[in-house]
């Protein structure tokens, strides 16, 4: 019996923006996205001694666990998104997010964690991740209550630039990350209305895609699902502990 049982039609996302030529785009991480996450050097997880097995492991729980994200979800439920960055179509960043609907009947985004990999770096792309990310969130009809995890010096001034974003604390985490460097847990509230007007103002009506598809789609090819398929028998765990 496989050890993963994903739904049957994984919902996937895509939005994108081009800017003086150069096409940004968001949508859900691939199985062949994994070597790109694992091996960033300034990247991070929950524990203190971040190596290769640790970051294997939750991109692994992660990754599988954002395959069963239904979307509009039920109240008192929450989802797992796991997302890629693109630039010109080419890998170069990746944000992972909880999302609730909270039994009060309030959709909000309750965690958010973004990493940029090392050869797009220093390049002022964070900015346009995070219209993107905000973006998604504004057209699925979530309000932002958002703790971030992140690791980038330069990340609170753009977010806070953004309208209808506010800061509202700090503070340094007891780990670093895979590089060395302190990561840092940030408080943001952000207004759905006003984040929609700005982003508008700035990039124009952000387009935003919703599709489904199926386990057997060559993206989600992961040796777990691939045995829920009945086409890798008796595969082994992807990551030791998952």
């Amino acid at each position: 019996m496989s050890r993963f049982t994903p739904i049957d039609n994984i919902y996937t996302y895509t939005s994108s923006i081009t800017v003086d030529g150069v096409v940004y785009t968001v949508d859900k991480a691939t199985w062949a996205d994994k070597d790109a996450w694992v091996n960033s050097s300034w990247i991070y997880g929950d524990e203190v001694g971040i190596t290769t097995q640790v970051l294997e492991r939750e991109w692994d729980v992660w990754w599988h666990s954002s395959l069963n994200a239904v979307v509009p979800l039920e109240i008192g439920t929450f989802a797992r998104f796991m997302t890629a960055f693109r630039v010109n179509n080419q890998i170069a960043g990746f944000y992972h997010a909880m999302y609730e609907h909270s039994p009060a009947g309030e959709k909000i985004v309750t965690d958010f964690r973004a990493t940029i990999v090392d050869s797009f770096r220093g390049k002022g792309h964070y900015k346009y991740m995070y219209a993107l990310a905000a973006n998604g969130t504004i057209k699925r009809g979530y309000n932002m209550d958002i703790t971030m995890m992140h690791n980038a010096h330069g990340v609170r001034k753009p977010l806070v630039q953004i309208d209808g974003v506010t800061h509202t604390g700090s503070s340094k985490m007891e780990w670093k990350d895979k590089n060395g460097n302190e990561v840092w847990r940030q408080y943001f509230k952000g207004d759905a209305a006003k984040l929609d007007t700005a982003l508008k103002a700035k990039y124009g009506d952000i387009p935003h895609t919703e599709s489904y598809t199926s386990p057997s789609d060559s993206r989600w090819a992961s040796p777990l699902v691939l045995e829920y398929l009945g086409e890798n028998s008796g595969a082994p765990s992807v990551s030791e502990g998952f």
